[in-house]
């Protein structure tokens, strides 16, 4: 049986291509759109497309029955932050007014834990941990403000259609099977909350948000049962952020983000494999 067909946007990079097979494999009819589709071997379904273009977009997606909105600038090679900020909300914006302007009703979008203020900060501003979809987001820097505008596009467009069902997914760092990643024995200088999630796992949890069906919007934290520290997480937190209100105790070395919601409203269930493999490298100093 053929699924519906599905638009993933920015599917030359480094999750779009792996989700792409994996959408395949659930027998989705997939629709990829990047900048350029050059490199892609399969042509098929592949369609090159700037997403600040409104027109373009729309010409792209008409057939398309539900759109996973990965694509944003992450910042570095020497972009400003002006730059970054105008292409991630200009390219979100225009994904929830095609998505309108066509009756698309279904969308997932790749939010980020920097939506709430975390690594790319120059300060943090948690109230509490372990950090959950209730606690306020601060973000300081371009990147993080453009992803918690967008989850704040994406209030504004259920409300005005109300068909319309969107989940936004806060990733953390994506780890790779190829990335040399292995348990840190020893923090950083700078805060952070060392969470994680294997590419398998993300494209994993797309596709069941895919198939929720919740209504309205929805925010989910996504990260891994375990942090990629060797440390116990409470001793890294009393380091990082003492006198910080704890209000559950996090034993071991349990996320300091909660996932639970994740769990039970979109039944994910983690892999312990890839937290096994990452558990079984060295520690690196």
């Amino acid at each position: 049986m053929r699924n519906e067909k599905n638009s993933s946007n920015r599917s030359r990079g480094d999750i779009g291509q792996v989700l792409l097979e994996h959408l395949k494999g659930l027998d989705y009819d997939v629709v990829a759109i990047d900048l350029n589709v050059k490199h892609l071997k399969d042509r098929r379904n592949r369609f090159a497309c700037d997403l600040t273009n409104l027109g373009n977009l729309c010409s792209v997606l008409k057939d398309c029955d539900a759109i996973v909105h990965l694509a944003a600038h992450p910042g570095g090679n020497g972009a400003s932050q002006s730059y970054i900020f105008e292409n991630n909300m200009m390219s979100s914006y225009n994904v929830f007014e095609a998505a309108a302007i066509l009756g698309i009703n279904t969308i997932v979008a790749a939010s980020s834990t920097n939506a709430a203020g975390n690594d790319c900060n120059v300060d943090t501003h948690y109230k509490y941990l372990p950090l959950d979809e209730a606690h306020s987001s601060h973000p300081d820097e371009a990147y993080g403000l453009a992803k918690l505008l967008t989850e704040k596009v994406a209030d504004g467009y259920v409300l005005r259609y109300p068909d319309m069902k969107v989940i936004s997914l806060r990733l953390p760092y994506i780890y790779f099977d190829d990335h040399s990643k292995c348990l840190s024995q020893n923090p950083k200088k700078e805060p952070s909350l060392y969470t994680w999630l294997h590419v398998q796992e993300v494209v994993m949890v797309i596709g069941l948000a895919l198939k929720a069906g919740l209504p309205g919007h929805e925010v989910f934290y996504v990260q891994a049962d375990e942090t990629t520290s060797a440390r116990d997480t409470m001793d890294l937190m009393k380091d990082f952020f003492p006198g910080l209100n704890i209000r559950e105790a996090i034993p071991g070395r349990k996320s300091p983000i909660s996932n639970e919601k994740a769990k039970r409203l979109l039944k994910w269930v983690p892999d312990p494999k890839y937290q096994e493999e990452l558990n079984a490298k060295k520690p690196s100093e």
